[in-house]
């Protein structure tokens, strides 16, 4: 009789598992960590950060449609806890990586362990590790977005799609745009169908289709899970001008996000903006160069071999992979909030090549030259490299990161100690902090924080920064670091009227003397003329 015990049972599960998918959850979780160690030993605070510790509004999360979030931050809190948090979202991403080589048959250990280093290392994990005590939120979006393909391809059967859609609706109730990596992950394995030479092309239809209505029975359900909520909460939905409008467009918006998309994913390729100053430009274009060889060499055979329907099945998919591999940019409308920060579905070209150099049989002979050979190690090396970048440009941002914080918390230190010498000043008092956004973009942004080089690889730019280290945010900082009130005017007419004195006019800029004075009865700093 077999024993039962709660070690026997893992132990079962255990050995089901595949060897390759252990291998990839193992390498995402450890390369995950060491890649990111920087902000797991180290705290840099941001915006949501300290809203969430005094002012957050749990209803926000309702009218954005992630109804998800009030759930899952019972289990991780409002807090940062870096190892802890980054622990459980590189542990979602692991799983993840193993289901995904799992369903695009990466048997090989070495592109197994190619494809969870470009999971671990891809710089949008910066982004989520930038919003630490949220990270754990972006990762399970990460791990529904994938299941949502599992189920369909586990079950086989239709009946996989009512699990699937379930999956597919959690990711949406967590953040509306990982339905992104769910589009592009089944369409890389759709494509990665039309490679077997004897596919039965009607069966390929039919089992995609499934995929379909997974997605759309997934939408349904999301949209109704945010009705009950909204109802329930007596809140509407943001215009937030993501999935809510995505079958509400006029014409001009469609054509005006495909050509969006189109673009987007071209610049992902060509565009020297982001990565021309590592000279890292070329990495993409050796990608793009062996998915488009390989799938010009899989058209010609089929053609030879009269397959017309799967050979015309191929050069549509082909055709339209930007919108489907980049399938964000259709939803957002060139418009959308949300946008730059979700763009983990940007992984998808990777995984597309992973897969064409493991799970087809592109042999190209030239004399004794194995073209096909060469397009693998083309491959293996732009992997690498991605690689590398994602390491090198992630740390970048951390670091940035972290200098900015110790750059405004001493500015923080530096105001609060000029205005406890002022005799006018109460900490109770409002505080008008004139100009400041001019006076931080031109001290702070430009050499401590900049980002725009980083793209399009991470969302990290100065209009976050502005706004994330505006007066209302410098409040909030100095009220959590050094647990001192100080509350801003937010009284537009009393500032106009403090700003059109000609005292505020003659006031020099701080950190000046005198540029710290009470007018009209308002504690005004002069940041900037």
């Amino acid at each position: 009789m077999e024993e039962k015990s709660v070690q026997a049972s893992v132990d079962k599960v255990y050995k089901k598992i595949p060897a390759y998918v252990k291998l990839a959850i193992a390498a995402t979780f450890i390369m995950g960590i060491l890649f990111n160690l920087f902000i797991f030993t180290n705290k840099a605070v941001n915006h949501d950060d300290i809203m969430a510790e005094f002012i957050y509004n749990k209803q926000l999360d309702i009218v954005s449609g992630r109804y998800m979030w009030l759930l899952i931050r019972r289990i991780t809190s409002y807090y940062d806890m870096p190892m802890l948090f980054g622990i459980i979202g590189m542990a979602g991403l692991a799983v993840s990586a193993g289901i995904i080589v799992y369903m695009l048959k990466i048997k090989d250990r070495f592109f197994v362990i190619l494809l969870s280093a470009i999971m671990a290392s891809f710089p949008i994990n910066a982004c989520y590790y930038s919003y630490l005590s949220i990270s754990p939120v972006y990762y399970f979006a990460i791990l529904m977005a994938v299941l949502g393909v599992f189920f369909v391809e586990r079950f086989g059967r239709w009946i996989g799609i009512i699990p699937a859609a379930v999956c597919i609706m959690m990711s949406l109730g967590t953040y509306q745009s990982f339905l992104a990596l769910t589009i592009g992950l089944a369409f890389t394995m759709a494509f990665l169908d039309l490679f077997r030479n004897d596919y039965d092309i009607k069966k390929w239809f039919f089992r995609y289709i499934k995929y379909v209505f997974a997605a759309g029975l997934g939408f349904v359900l999301y949209f109704i899970c945010t009705k009950i909520s909204l109802a329930i909460t007596g809140e509407e939905l943001r215009q937030y001008a993501g999935t809510d409008k995505m079958f509400n467009l006029e014409l001009g918006e469609i054509l005006r996000s495909f050509k969006t998309t189109w673009n987007n994913q071209k610049d992902f390729y060509f565009s020297t903006q982001a990565i021309s100053s590592r000279g890292f430009v070329w990495i993409n274009r050796v990608v793009l160069v062996v998915i488009v060889i390989m799938t010009i060499v899989q058209l010609v055979k089929l053609i030879k071999k009269r397959r017309y329907a799967q050979t015309a099945a191929l050069a549509v998919m082909f055709i339209t992979s930007p919108f489907f591999l980049n399938f964000i940019y259709i939803m957002m409308n060139g418009k959308s909030s949300v946008h730059m920060l979700m763009k983990y579905a940007l992984i998808v070209p990777y995984f597309l090549v992973i897969g064409l150099v493991c799970a087809t049989d592109i042999r190209i002979k030239l004399k004794k030259l194995d073209i096909g050979y060469i397009l693998s190690w083309a491959a293996a090396l732009g992997c690498v490299g991605i690689i590398y970048y994602g390491v090198l440009t992630s740390n970048q941002l951390y670091q940035r990161m972290y200098y900015n914080t110790q750059a405004i918390d001493s500015l923080c230190t530096q105001i609060l100690a000029d205005l406890n010498v002022n005799e006018d000043f109460a900490v109770s008092d409002p505080v008008y902090f004139a100009n400041f956004s001019t006076f931080f973009d031109e001290n702070y942004v430009t050499t401590a924080t900049f980002t725009q080089d980083l793209n399009p690889y991470v969302w990290m730019g100065t209009d976050v920064y502005l706004d994330w280290y505006s007066s209302n945010h410098l409040i909030r900082y100095m009220d959590f670091n050094h647990h001192i009130r100080l509350i801003a005017s937010n009284n537009k007419s009393k500032e106009d009227a403090v700003k059109a004195t000609e005292e505020f006019k003659n006031m020099p800029c701080y950190p000046d003397g005198g540029s710290i004075k009470t007018i009209n009865g308002l504690v005004t700093i002069k940041f900037a003329q």
